[in-house]
């Protein structure tokens, strides 16, 4: 486990939820290529694209997210803590809406949770240990393009007369 996830001074966050600590982190980010066959059998790649980011984060939140703070102020923290953040975990996925993620490596905008597991144990019990498996969603921009069939219409050609066809035969 890394020193510099659990101590960090910016703590993981899922939109408004904060991690008192992430215990592993891992960023995926992929890129796919078109594959078109040619003439003799072989594949050629004209074009790359970004695949959605995926980050899967194993976290962890305490009823006491901090002593330091909760020696100084008996409010922070409080039992019921882990429950809560539980429930807004759940809401979150629930939700279907893109939500920002901030890590210590990185701000992940547009995200939503794939996969939500929560590992219970006996170490956990006042705790809440979990693994989401997160992918961004991917917004098109789209653009209006004034009516142009008038103007396309006066590009084609002119009817000509090719004189009376006959129905018989040829």
């Amino acid at each position: 486990m890394s020193l510099t996830l659990l101590f960090n001074r910016t703590k993981p966050k899922l939109e408004a939820i904060e991690l008192d600590a992430s215990l592993r982190e891992s960023h995926v980010s992929n890129q796919s290529g078109t594959q078109n066959p040619i003439e003799e059998g072989s594949k050629v790649t004209d074009h790359l694209h970004d695949e959605p980011e995926q980050l899967s984060i194993v976290g962890v939140i305490s009823e006491q997210p901090d002593v330091l703070a909760a020696s100084l102020d008996p409010r922070v923290g409080g039992a019921g803590r882990h429950k809560d953040a539980y429930q807004a975990l759940q809401e979150l996925k629930r939700r279907r809406e893109p939500f920002d993620v901030f890590t210590s490596l990185r701000s992940l905008p547009n995200m939503r949770i794939k996969r939500l597991t929560v590992i219970r144990t006996a170490r956990t019990t006042n705790a809440l240990e979990f693994t989401a498996d997160l992918e961004e969603i991917l917004i098109a921009s789209v653009s209006l393009v004034e009516n142009i069939a008038g103007a396309i219409a006066d590009l084609g050609l002119k009817e000509v007369d090719f004189g009376s066809q006959g129905t018989g035969p040829v």
